[in-house]
C-alpha cells in the first residue's frame, strides 16, 4: 500500500489536505515579492508554491530564489522554452503534489485566510454533485496597492450553477482568487491556448460540465488593475472567444465537433447582419478604451485616462454608463 504522503525537496505534503499554488511569471519583478509575501501569510499553512519562471529577463528569478531561501515551500521552476502563461499553468499543474490547486497571477495579493476559507467551504460541501471550483470576490488595486473598487463573483450558490449550466452559459471567475480539483484539470485537458483573451473562462466552463463551480461572494484577493494588463491588447479577440465559448458549449452537449477559431469567425460573421458586426466592433472598441481609460484613471493618469473614455463614449456610452455607477456605489457617493 503506498502512503498519501510524499516527500520531494525535504517538504511532506499530505495530497489530500494540502494545496498546490501555482503561480506564472514573466517579468514580475515588480510586485512578486508582494505576490509570494501574501501567500506566506496564510492563515491555512499545508501548501506548496511552484513559481514558473516563463522566461523573464528581469530581476523576478533572483527575488524569487532570494525569498524562498527562508520557506522549503516555495520552489520556482525554470520554464524560458515555454509558449505563454497557459503553457506555464499547465506546466506548473503537471509538476504539482497535491490533489487541490490554487493560482495566482504574480502582480496579484491574497487576503490571509484565502486558502483557509475555501478549504473549509471544500470540506463542508455534501451535495451529492462534487465540487470541482472555488473563486472568490475581490477586491481592486491600483500600481501603489490601493483599493480603487472591488469586483464580484457569480454564480456563488449551487442554484445558479445548474441554472447557468441549463442555459449552457459560460462561467467567468477571478482567475487569482481560483481553487480547483487537480484530477478534473486533467481530465479536461487543462488550459487550451488558442482563446486569446478566455482561456480561463474556457477552462472553468468545461470543468463546470463535471461538477459545480462557484464564487464566495467574500472578497479574499486583491486584483492589480495596471496598463501592462494582458487583456488590454487582446480585447477585441476576447469578445468574439467569448461568444465561442457559448457555441461550443451546446456543440459539446449534442456531441458535435467544436469550433477553431477560425471556424466560428466565418460562421458569426455568417449570422450577423453587416449591422450587426458593426455594433459587434463598435462595442468591443468601447470596451477596449473603457479599460484603459478606468485603468490610467485610478493609476493617476487622469488626463490620459479622461481621453480614453471620451473615446469610449463614442463606442458605447452605456459601457462608461455602467462603469461610472459601479464607481459611485463603491464610494459610497
Amino acid at each position: 500500500m503506498t502512503s498519501k504522503h510524499t516527500i520531494r525537496g525535504g517538504v511532506q505534503m499530505d495530497k489530500q489536505g494540502s494545496v498546490s499554488i501555482i503561480i506564472p511569471v514573466r517579468n514580475g519583478a515588480e510586485f512578486i515579492l508582494q505576490t509570494l509575501e501574501t501567500i506566506a501569510g496564510q492563515t491555512y499553512r499545508e501548501f506548496e508554491v511552484i513559481v514558473i519562471d516563463d522566461g523573464s529577463t528581469d530581476e523576478t528569478a533572483r527575488i524569487v530564489r532570494s525569498f524562498m531561501s527562508g520557506d522549503s515551500r516555495f520552489r520556482i521552476v525554470d520554464n524560458s522554452g515555454g509558449a505563454g502563461h497557459e503553457h506555464a499553468r499547465n506546466y506548473g499543474v503537471s509538476l504539482a503534489r497535491a490533489d487541490w490547486i490554487a493560482e495566482c497571477d504574480a502582480d496579484d495579493l491574497w487576503h490571509e485566510d484565502k486558502l483557509r476559507r475555501q478549504v473549509q467551504f471544500r470540506d463542508s460541501w455534501s451535495h451529492a454533485i462534487p465540487l470541482v471550483l472555488l473563486g472568490t470576490a475581490a477586491q481592486l488595486i491600483n500600481d501603489k496597492g490601493e483599493v480603487v473598487g472591488s469586483l464580484g463573483t457569480s454564480p456563488t450558490t449551487l442554484e445558479e450553477y445548474m441554472e447557468r449550466r441549463a442555459r449552457d452559459d459560460y462561467f467567468m471567475l477571478n482567475h487569482s482568487s481560483i481553487f480547483y480539483e487537480r484530477g478534473t484539470f486533467m481530465k479536461v485537458g487543462g488550459y487550451k491556448q488558442d482563446y486569446i483573451g478566455a482561456e480561463c473562462t474556457e477552462l472553468y466552463s468545461r470543468m463546470a460540465e463535471y461538477g459545480a463551480v462557484l464564487g464566495l461572494p467574500e472578497r479574499l484577493f486583491l486584483y492589480r488593475k495596471h496598463l501592462k494588463s494582458f487583456m488590454l491588447a487582446n480585447t477585441i479577440t476576447q469578445e468574439i472567444n467569448f461568444h465561442r465559448i457559448r457555441e461550443n458549449i451546446v456543440r459539446r452537449r449534442m456531441g458535435q465537433e467544436e469550433l477553431t477559431f477560425d471556424q466560428f469567425l466565418a460562421t458569426f460573421k455568417q449570422k450577423m447582419s453587416s449591422s450587426g458586426m458593426r455594433r459587434f466592433n463598435r462595442n468591443a472598441k468601447g470596451t477596449l478604451y473603457y479599460r484603459r481609460g478606468a485603468i490610467s484613471s485610478v493609476n493617476g493618469h487622469l488626463l490620459q485616462g479622461l481621453i480614453y473614455l471620451a473615446i469610449a463614449c463614442f463606442y458605447d456610452f452605456r459601457k462608461v454608463w455602467s462603469g461610472l455607477m459601479r464607481k459611485l456605489h463603491h464610494t459610497g457617493l
